[in-house]
């Protein structure tokens, strides 16, 4: 599970003469989302769309609002999207001020999600999944087979030192991660 690394970001595009106006923001309960939409949302805008989702304790809320675009191309996708970057304690929120022109359901969709894409990068998320930091040595020929292992697991390689024929790994993974394994599978006595 991932969350924003800071508590706002905007962007804005132009579609067919139609302004995207994305705001995005860390929301942590019911108020905060009702602060957040009542804040941003624009009274002359044609549509207010956005999607919610976030944790407290252990309860996990998330919804979304088309506000009169067709089922599925707003605050839908932008639910969806939040799902597939597996995002918590944020809100999406849409502007759209019409340009006369219509886009089509898919067009339409990509629009509202266009702006989330460009702003959620890797770099702008924090990993709240609990994280351990494991120690374990491997032979130096299965560090491909190893790294793309840790990759395919979300787990950050640190360091690794070179001895010979043997890898020391220095790796930062998910608490729930058995990294003993790796040693048993890649590092076998001949």
């Amino acid at each position: 599970m991932w969350e924003l690394k800071k508590e706002f970001y905007q962007s804005e595009l132009t579609i067919k003469k139609s302004r995207f106006i994305t705001f995005i923001g860390k929301v942590q309960s019911k108020a905060d989302l009702d602060l957040f939409i009542a804040k941003y949302s624009a009274k002359d805008a044609r549509h207010n769309c956005y999607a919610y989702r976030y944790l407290v304790n252990t309860a996990e809320t998330q919804g979304s609002d088309n506000d009169g675009e067709p089922t599925g191309t707003s605050g839908n996708a932008l639910l969806r999207f939040i799902e597939l970057k597996n995002v918590t304690n944020i809100c999406i929120l849409v502007v759209r001020y019409f340009g006369g022109i219509k886009l089509g359901t898919g067009p339409l969709t990509r629009a509202y999600v266009a702006g989330a894409k460009e702003l959620l990068k890797p770099t702008e998320l924090i990993n709240l999944t609990p994280q351990k930091t494991v120690t374990f040595c491997a032979k130096i020929t299965s560090q491909k087979q190893i790294q793309a292992f840790l990759r395919k697991n979300g787990c950050e390689t640190y360091h690794i030192d070179y001895d010979n024929d043997i890898l020391t790994f220095q790796v930062q993974c998910h608490d729930d991660l058995d990294l003993a394994a790796i040693t048993h599978l890649f590092f076998r006595k001949e």
